[in-house]
């Protein structure tokens, strides 16, 4: 763990993003909503909750994919302001749906890099125990691997802000955190937010927030983010 708080601790702090207003959806009579009022400040945060509580909604409104009623501010030191299609990058926990499936991964790879590929991934492939022919295309991969793959592709488009859904969720428990930790370690200036039911894992960021169900009236659930004491 002093290993990790290290890597933490070298990584850029300047660009916190500031999130206020609303998230909802309507389902028929239904309605869903959920509050935030929070900053991400920490170069690595961690959302957690129970299924359905709105911590996949809050990460794809970061991203701009999903829609949400307030604002996203970039306190960046150039004073530019956000923009989730340039500066964010979603990854669902379903690794596959970050390729092409039939498309050798160096042809996928050479879309977003201005160099060799193989060269520019080689450190992370190992780190994260991924093949390193990139010859092959994503439908020969294991659910694993093919989750950590698309974690190579994100660090090598280099965004501000980088969203992860159940990070290594598809690889056994044991491996979780020195993944995450090499991950995170050839990602800094980004700043990551997470959403996962795994304590371990969630207690890898430095700051940690929770979403708080509300009231169920039947038709109504109202839920709030809320930061944890770290």
């Amino acid at each position: 763990m002093d290993a990790f708080c290290s890597t933490l601790c070298g990584m850029d702090r300047s660009a916190a993003l500031t999130m206020v207003g609303r998230i909802e959806r309507r389902s028929g009579r239904r309605r869903f909503s959920l509050a935030v009022e929070a900053t991400f400040h920490n170069p690595v945060s961690s959302v957690s909750g129970s299924s359905g509580s709105g911590k996949t909604a809050l990460l794809r409104a970061i991203a701009g994919l999903e829609a949400f009623e307030g604002s996203l501010t970039w306190h960046e030191p150039t004073k530019e302001a956000y923009d989730p299609m340039r500066h964010a990058v979603y990854l669902p926990a379903d690794g596959t749906a970050a390729f092409y499936p039939d498309m050798p991964l160096a042809l996928q790879l050479a879309d977003f890099l201005d160099r060799a590929p193989q060269k520019e991934a080689a450190p992370l492939l190992a780190a994260l125990d991924l093949p390193d022919d990139l010859r092959r295309p994503p439908r020969t991969l294991s659910g694993g691997e093919a989750q950590r793959m698309s974690y190579v592709f994100a660090v090598l488009r280099r965004p501000a802000i980088l969203l992860i859904d159940e990070p290594c969720s598809a690889v056994e428990s044991s491996r979780r955190s020195s993944y995450l930790s090499a991950l995170f370690a050839h990602l800094r200036g980004t700043r990551i937010v997470y959403a996962s039911h795994d304590s371990q894992v969630q207690n890898l960021a430095g700051q940690r927030f929770r979403v708080c169900e509300g009231g169920d009236g039947g038709f109504l659930v109202e839920n709030r983010l809320e930061e944890l004491a770290t």
